[in-house]
């Protein structure tokens, strides 16, 4: 395990400096400096091969690389190193800016490099979605404690918002925060006896996740945080909750808001794992998040499938500034619902089941936490 690290550290390092020396290699080049050496490694020439006047060469030891630019006085570092003759096309006989340009060749490259391998991945895989927040939006759970006041019910699929039509959560997500807490809402809403129509508005504490409820997030348990009642009961990453206090779970939301009302009782839970059901017993406690809601939990945090879309060719600004706002819209979106990202170095989306990861809303009038 800690050779793998080091490798891998070892890899990146690597990388990152044949990018930052490839950076002073291609500036060089543009300023007319001849580069004598262009080595991937450090220490004794292994192999190589001759390309106008630079040596590109394959070195002993694979720690990134360096660039040898005539002119350079390296005697201090090589003692078979030519001293500068002050021909034209060494470093030191150019003007001092191209000098200047020369040095920030690599820091430049090395910022652009990061980007250029995101427009790639993009390009060829898509954009991150929450699978949940793709979904139809369908009111699937809301919560018992206070009473439900939302004039949808549980089922009711909204077939337009405005002018939205066929509305998933992050569609209805994005529409709204653009929207002031004023702004009146018009919902047709399919149910089994056809449709109706609904009008409202996200005034007077009327939040999103009273309107429509949770979003449907499935019940799998993704982090633990140490030091909690979640980790003293021996829940684990990657269980997943079925049932709460004797009541099947379908839903995270149904999870949240049992752990929430259990006002420090002991919570029963019965947990598939493996292939096996367990059954748990978990005590909430308050104070477990830098929340202003005094809210009980338990110190869970849970996952999401993600799935890649790809952009339409051609868009790239516009794809670039729908990132930027898809992310945004997230970020305040995840609170108002109790989710947040995951700090974990793959892809997941998450949300705590208890309000234990939470983050202020840049809207928190019109769009603040629901009591749940």
């Amino acid at each position: 395990m800690a050779l793998d690290i080091l490798i891998g550290v070892a890899l990146v390092l690597g990388i990152i400096i044949l990018v930052h020396e490839w950076g002073h290699f291609i500036v060089a080049r543009l300023c007319g400096v001849r580069v004598d050496v262009f080595s991937i490694g450090f220490g004794p020439r292994l192999f190589g091969w001759k390309r106008g006047a630079t040596d590109w060469r394959v070195s002993a030891l694979p720690l990134g690389g360096y660039v040898r630019m005539a002119g350079q006085d390296l005697s201090d570092v090589d003692s078979n190193d030519v001293a500068p003759t002050g021909a034209s096309d060494e470093l030191m006989s150019k003007p001092r800016w191209q000098r200047a340009l020369i040095a920030f060749g690599g820091p430049a490259v090395n910022f652009i490099f990061p980007l250029i391998l995101l427009g790639v991945f993009y390009a060829a895989v898509g954009l991150p979605h929450s699978a949940s927040l793709r979904q139809p939006l369908q009111v699937s759970y809301f919560s018992t404690a206070p009473a439900p006041s939302s004039p949808l019910h549980v089922g009711d699929r909204i077939v337009q918002l405005n002018d939205l039509k066929n509305p998933t959560w992050e569609s209805a997500l994005e529409y709204l925060d653009k929207q002031g807490p004023d702004t009146p809402i018009t919902l047709i809403i399919a149910d089994r006896d056809g449709e109706r129509t609904i009008r409202t508005s996200l005034k007077d504490g009327n939040s999103f996740n009273k309107l429509f409820g949770f979003a449907p997030f499935p019940p799998i348990i993704d982090e633990v945080a140490a030091g909690t009642p979640a980790k003293r009961a021996g829940l684990k990453s990657g269980d997943r909750v079925v049932e709460v206090n004797g009541m099947p779970v379908s839903y995270w939301g149904q999870f949240v808001d049992a752990v929430r009302q259990s006002k420090g009782q002991p919570v029963a839970l019965k947990i598939a794992r493996k292939g096996q059901i367990l059954s748990l017993s978990v005590t909430p406690q308050q104070g477990l998040s830098d929340s202003t809601e005094n809210t009980w939990q338990i110190g869970v945090v849970n996952q999401d499938d993600i799935i890649y879309q790809r952009a339409d060719g051609g868009r790239s600004r516009q794809t670039f500034e729908r990132t930027r706002e898809r992310q945004a819209t997230a970020k305040r979106c995840w609170h108002r619902a109790g989710i947040r990202r995951s700090s974990s170095p793959r892809p997941v989306a998450s949300h705590p089941a208890d309000g234990f990861y939470q983050r202020e809303p840049r809207h928190p009038q019109p769009f603040a936490d629901s009591d749940s």
